[in-house]
């Protein structure tokens, strides 16, 4: 769990420069003697930052900023709480593991070259040693998480089968079908002749020219052009009555009636059918389960742990919003 924001944090460092003057270093929190500054948390969460300025605007987008903003600032509290009681348990980060890590940086964000990326550290005003000193941080962070939440977690087989008979139902797939139309409109290039067209496609699919065919020369429907396949849906999608027609359709079958919607006629072809059943408890759900339930058992001791943290070291917080938020946890 902690792995991972602290990647994405160390990324952070070797993204986008962020713009300082946008930004003050006023401080938002204390944790022991370190203070946490509005621009800290900028530069934390400045990739989500931008993702959100690109998909949304408006209250919508300063309601999200704002939420992003207090999640990012009480991880940066957790973070602080956790590397104080690393510090004062007296260990240290093994060296190998640092260079392991720093090599891994090096092969993944410059190609395994050791000047490229010194040179993507420079233009962030950051040397390699600066850089090693976050890393050791980080990985001082994530070892005590890996301790204290992740370690020795067993999910034995009835909490697997508790959870799976509580929630099967929300493993259920829904039922899709890809169903392939020919669409001929009362008022379209056949007007006129629309039962004489309906009969002439019908005639053409019995005697065993493909669907797709029929449908590129008659349909006058939207998918004409991909031979009427109307790609996978989910059955809900369509209207009551057309799931009962289609309820009834074999897959791979036409339907041997025109089906009438307002002044247009459509020819149905199920090309296949798929979801809908009760899943089993097999080999692959049993492994998703234990997944989930590791997953949450993890994010359990892991704010048991933080709570511990916040009762044994100072913490203080300035920002209004972020002291309710912070509370909240």
């Amino acid at each position: 769990m902690s792995k991972s924001i602290l990647v994405v944090g160390l990324l952070a460092v070797l993204g986008v420069a962020p713009a300082r003057a946008q930004f003050t270093d006023s401080v938002v929190a204390r944790v022991q003697d370190e203070v946490i500054t509005a621009y800290e948390v900028y530069e934390e969460s400045q990739r989500q930052d931008q993702y959100l300025r690109q998909q949304l605007s408006g209250q919508e987008l300063e309601t999200a900023l704002a939420a992003l903003r207090n999640q990012t600032a009480a991880r940066l509290i957790e973070q602080e709480l956790i590397y104080a009681e690393f510090k004062g348990l007296g260990v240290e980060v093994p060296g190998t593991l640092v260079q392991q890590r720093l090599d891994h940086f090096v092969k993944s964000q410059a190609d395994g070259d050791r000047a490229k990326f010194e040179t993507m550290l420079e233009e962030r005003n950051m040397t390699v040693k600066e850089f090693e000193e976050k890393l050791t941080r980080a990985l001082a962070i994530e070892l005590l998480v890996r301790e204290k939440a992740q370690r020795n977690i067993d999910i034995g087989p009835a909490q697997v089968n508790a959870y799976f008979a509580e929630h099967r139902a929300d493993f259920a797939k829904p039922a899709e079908v890809r169903l392939e139309t020919i669409v001929i409109k009362a008022d379209g290039k056949y007007a006129g002749k629309q039962d004489e067209t309906v009969a002439k496609v019908y005639a053409e699919l019995a005697a065993g020219k493909p669907f797709a065919e029929v449908a590129r020369t008659y349909s006058e429907g939207p998918y004409a052009d991909q031979g009427g396949d109307r790609g996978w849906q989910e059955t809900t999608k369509y209207g009551d009555k057309l799931q009962t027609v289609l309820a009834e359709l074999v897959p791979g079958t036409v339907r041997k009636e025109p089906f009438k919607m307002g002044s247009d006629v459509y020819v149905f072809r199920l090309a296949e059918r798929r979801g809908g059943a009760m899943p089993q408890l097999d080999a692959d759900m049993q492994e998703k389960i234990q997944d989930i339930l590791s997953q949450a058992e993890e994010r359990t001791r892991y704010r048991a742990f933080v709570n511990e943290l916040r009762k044994k070291y100072f913490v203080k917080v300035f920002d209004r919003d972020l002291a309710a938020y912070w509370a909240s946890l």
